[in-house]
């Protein structure tokens, strides 16, 4: 009897190690990143932003399969941050990884509500608001890719309904 359940406790022990053992955490160089993108985002500060970007970034976006190197990328930022009336806020942050050319680089996926209504009165704005998602690839404390998702214009309930229609 004590062999079963020396035997069963073994068995218990190889078939799920990993449902005991939470991911680790990000390290402190991903979240130092990530902090200072959002920031830089939903204050609109140029600077900080342009500093998180690693010298060899490219932006995908994902209209037309469009790549960006980070001069363009920084332009279109730029741009943004210039329409008084664009703001961005992060709606979630989710943390993962992927390996790359043999290398391990930490993955951050942003979900962002972007507004840029237009006003009366002359502010610049296009009329709109819409979510999307961004991934960013981090290597050595610096975002090195953004992939940026098409834009999703209609908020649904979690029962796939408009929000705004009644």
């Amino acid at each position: 009897m004590p062999k079963i359940r020396l035997m069963a406790a073994a068995i218990l022990v190889f078939a799920c190690p990993a449902a005991a053992v939470p991911p680790p955490p990000p390290l402190p160089d991903t979240i130092n990143a990530v902090q200072a993108i959002i920031a830089a985002m939903t204050s609109k500060d140029f600077a900080g932003y342009d500093h998180v970007l690693a010298d060899n970034f490219v932006g995908h976006k994902a209209e037309a399969n469009e790549v960006l190197n980070r001069e363009s990328w920084l332009h279109e930022i730029h741009e943004a941050f210039d329409n008084k009336v664009f703001s961005v806020t992060v709606v979630n942050v989710y943390e993962g990884a992927t390996t790359t050319d043999g290398k391990f680089r930490p993955q951050v996926m942003l979900i962002e509500r972007v507004s840029n209504f237009g006003l009366h009165g002359g502010i610049p704005g296009d009329c709109c608001a819409y979510y999307l998602t961004e991934t960013l690839t981090l290597e050595n404390g610096k975002v090195i890719r953004i992939d940026r998702s098409p834009l999703f214009s209609s908020e649904l309930s979690k029962t796939g309904e408009r929000t705004d229609l009644q």
